[in-house]
């Protein structure tokens, strides 16, 4: 029922787009700030620009 229904990732930043975040190849539902690996399979995150300018 919120209005602010955006937040695609699994919590990571509520709706704040961020420059760049890291996610993993495999489990794209892990989003994290800095660089380093997935913790569910281990492989190294890579960066993703954030859809900042996609919002409707």
């Amino acid at each position: 029922m919120t209005p602010h229904d955006h937040s695609q990732s699994a919590g990571a930043g509520h709706g704040h787009a961020t420059s760049g975040s890291y996610t993993c190849p495999m489990h794209p539902e892990v989003s994290r700030p800095e660089p380093g690996k997935c913790p569910i399979c281990g492989m190294t995150l890579v960066l993703r620009a954030t859809a900042a300018g996609h919002k409707t």
